[in-house]
């Protein structure tokens, strides 16, 4: 008996080249960044705002339909799906100006900055549907769409993926899929450009482009932001501004609104143990820190002030009672 010498069939786990692709997965990230900016309580998140869950779920229910029909995804429906899409990039892109807005302002008065949790998860739901929006862009305009590319409609793609660039990558006429437009779409949120895929046309090039400055933007503003109030939280307990000790002298200066975290002078002591008493520079920063804490732990911030200030007057009374009575016992001289 002869063997056969041809080989035998490679199973890559990626689906056949021509089987059409389908919605499933769009659908499933659309619903994951979905639910988030639904679920998670408005206390808890800074952003986005309601109109901006409400623009995406209509875009799903639109492709729902679209993807519902029998049979593949029509190309007619291409130009419907490209607006649906840039309407979610376009809503996503507002809500990310509005993020760097609120953290960017001074708040009116009367009402308490956001917090570190409200910067954070905001942040996070900002980022992760910037990048299923930019994804589901991409995968729609290469090479002319999922339906475009089974059929070659265009002689050169937008994007060059590995599996394109060397042909023992992948099996004969593979095609992106959507998961490796996201996974570019992920690449370019994080490192800010691409890593091993690389745009080819100006379009493609330009959307990147912007992905990159709307997620460098939040990025950069929030995370600063964080820091400066983690900072204000943290340093001048280390200065006895809180009641601490003071910090180490030869420890490196740590500036913190115009004070300097090494200098712990005897003021800084005293404004800790006067809080009511306005003794100077150090005065400001107390109102500064309980300010921040009054914010983070959701405590009314006039409260804590007029409750200073009565701590302040009991104090100055009490010290006014015991100079009086100082003076009214003391010794008569002997005759």
């Amino acid at each position: 008996m002869i063997d056969d010498p041809s080989p035998e069939p490679h199973d890559s786990g990626t689906p056949s080249a021509h089987a059409p692709e389908s919605y499933f997965w769009p659908l499933i990230a659309l619903v994951l960044v979905i639910l988030p900016q639904v679920l998670v309580p408005g206390r808890l998140r800074e952003g986005p705002p309601l109109i901006v869950p409400v623009i995406e779920a209509t875009v799903f229910l639109a492709l729902l339909v679209v993807a519902a029909k029998p049979g593949p995804v029509p190309r007619a429906a291409r130009p419907l799906i490209l607006s649906l899409f840039a309407v979610l990039v376009l809503a996503n892109s507002a809500a990310a100006a509005r993020l760097v807005v609120v953290v960017l302002r001074t708040p009116p008065t009367g009402q308490a900055p956001p917090t570190v949790t409200q910067l954070l998860v905001g942040a996070g739901i900002v980022l992760a549907t910037n990048i299923v929006t930019f994804g589901l862009l991409y995968w729609q305009l290469d090479s002319g769409g999922p339906s475009g590319r089974q059929v070659h409609s265009k002689p050169y793609p937008d994007f060059q993926f590995p599996q394109t660039a060397a042909e023992e990558l992948a099996p004969p006429g593979w095609q992106p899929r959507f998961q490796d437009h996201l996974y570019l779409a992920y690449t370019n949120v994080v490192a800010f450009s691409p890593t091993d895929t690389l745009p080819l046309t100006h379009r493609v090039k330009g959307l990147m482009a912007i992905q990159s400055m709307i997620s460098l933007a939040v990025l950069v503003v929030v995370i600063s932001r964080v820091i400066n109030i983690t900072a204000v939280l943290t340093v001048p307990r280390s200065c006895g501004l809180l009641g601490g000790r003071p910090s180490d002298p030869t420890a490196p200066a740590l500036q913190l609104g115009g004070h300097d975290a090494s200098s712990c002078s005897t003021q800084d002591h005293l404004e800790s143990r006067n809080p009511g008493v306005d003794l100077g520079r150090g005065s400001q920063v107390n109102r500064t820190v309980d300010h921040d804490r009054a914010a983070t732990s959701g405590e009314d911030f006039p409260t804590r002030q007029m409750q200073r200030r009565h701590a302040s007057s009991s104090s100055t009374i009490s010290a006014s009672a015991t100079s009086e009575s100082a003076k009214t016992t003391r010794p008569i001289p002997d005759q």
